[in-house]
Formats: C-alpha cells, sequence, structure tokens
C-alpha cells in the first residue's frame, strides 16, 4: 500500500487556507527571523547561506551543504562562538516551527504562533537527535555517496517521532525512523522532487514563506500516513488528538 502524495499536497493546501492559527502567517514569522539570524551569521563568518538552501540541509542533515561552508569558515573566536549560538537557535526554532505543523495537522488546541519557541523546552534531546542523526548520516556516507543518502531518507521521521512521543530517546526515535521508512524512502523520494519547482521559486524574496509550511505540512502528512498503515494495536503509537475525517 503506498503514500498518495497528491493527496497529502492537496490537503497541505487546504490546511493552510483554512486553519487558525494561519499558517502562512507562520510562514511568515518564521521567515522574518530565520533571514535576520542568516544575515547576522553572514556578517559574523564571512559566509553567505541562502536561508531555504540552510532550512532545508538541517531537515535533511545533508553533510556536504555544511562541508561546503566550512571551507570558507574563518572568522574570529568570538564570532564562532555567537555564529555556533546562532545555529542552534535556528535549529530551535525549525523544531518550534515542526511543533506547530503538527499541532496545525491534527488540530491541537495547542497549535499558536507561540509554538515556535517551544524547541527551547526539549533543547537537550532534539540537539542530541541531531548530533546522532549527523554522525550516523556521515558514517554511511564514508562508505559512498549512495549509502549516505540512503541513511538521510531513513533518519527523516526522527524529528517528529521525538515531538510526538516523549518517552523515547533520541536514539530509539532514530532507530523508529529506520523501521517506518523501510520500502518508503522512494515514496519520500518522490515527494522531494515534487517540489524542486517551488525550491527553485524560494530564491524570490519571501516565496519561502509560502514553500516552507506548505512543504513541512505535506511531510508531517507523510509522517501520519506512515503511522496510520504501519501501528495498531500493541505497536499503536498513534498517542495524538485524531484528525478529523476532512483532512484525510
Amino acid at each position: 500500500m503506498g503514500i498518495n502524495r497528491i493527496t497529502l499536497k492537496r490537503n497541505s493546501k487546504q490546511l493552510l487556507r483554512t486553519s487558525n492559527p494561519n499558517p502562512l502567517i507562520m510562514g511568515l514569522i518564521y521567515f522574518i527571523i530565520s533571514y535576520i539570524l542568516s544575515n547576522l551569521s553572514t556578517r559574523l563568518t564571512g559566509v553567505q547561506v541562502n536561508i531555504q538552501e540552510y532550512t532545508n540541509a538541517l531537515q535533511t542533515m545533508d553533510l556536504a551543504f555544511f562541508q561546503n561552508i566550512i571551507k570558507d569558515y574563518d572568522p574570529s573566536a568570538g564570532a564562532i562562538l555567537i555564529d555556533i549560538a546562532i545555529r542552534i537557535l535556528q535549529i530551535l526554532l525549525h523544531t518550534g516551527f515542526m511543533i506547530f505543523v503538527l499541532n496545525t495537522l491534527y488540530k491541537r488546541e495547542g497549535a499558536s504562533y507561540y509554538n515556535l519557541l517551544d524547541g527551547f523546552a526539549i533543547t537537550g534531546r532534539v540537539l542530541v537527535l541531531y548530533l546522532l542523526t549527523a554522525i550516523y548520516v556521515f558514517l554511511w556516507s564514508l562508505l559512498f555517496i549512495i549509502p549516505g543518502i540512503i541513511a538521510l531518507y531513513r533518519y527523516r521521521m526522527a524529528l517528529f517521532l521525538l515531538l510526538e512521543h516523549p518517552e523515547l530517546t533520541p536514539a530509539q526515535c532514530i532507530e523508529e525512523s529506520k523501521r517506518m521508512m523501510n520500502g518508503h524512502k522512494s515514496e519520500l523520494f518522490s515527494l522531494d522532487l515534487s517540489f524542486l519547482g517551488w525550491l527553485i521559486l524560494s530564491v524570490i524574496p519571501f516565496v519561502s514563506a509560502y514553500v516552507t509550511p506548505y512543504m513541512q505540512l505535506t511531510y508531517a502528512g507523510f509522517y501520519d500516513s506512515l503511522k496510520r498503515m504501519q501501528y495498531s494495536g500493541e505497536h499503536d503509537y498513534t498517542g495524538y488528538d485524531a484528525p478529523g475525517p476532512d483532512v484525510f
């Protein structure tokens, strides 16, 4: 049984139009804050990074992207410390944005623009998850580029699992993501390719304010579809406020 990406994207567009708080306003807030932080980092380090490229690299843990940044990375010690703090801040804001996305997907009462700050409450768990994911992907990449790419897709559901299941450790979330993605990596790859045009358009200022919530709602729908397909009975991980029938 496969996942219909057309249905996922149609549902995401519906949520963009009807959800309250509005995901597009959240996308705009997130874009402005991320843009300011990225420009501050650029001034400190002299390394210019496109915010959409950086956001995608954070999500997929694209090591090649970060390796290219490191080549030109030669700031002062103080600038390095501040830049590291900015990178961590961006990761936590991204986490808060994903909390908002899940709250919107499941129509929870907790959906709020303040969700953007909720990632700070689980700073340790989030940073450990990112660190472990980066290490695993790096180790697989040592074999060859293809195993590294496969590893990227294998661990893509880990953040969703961390946010939905506080009882799981970051390592368990990675393992569970690996299990969930078994047989579905090509479907997620196809979904990524379907957003290629939007990613190209994201070079236009403020376009990513639409693209980011649209994409992330779709990826959250992909996660939810995997969960519905795979978990039942004693393996039930659906500990959430289920969406109404108008969502899926």
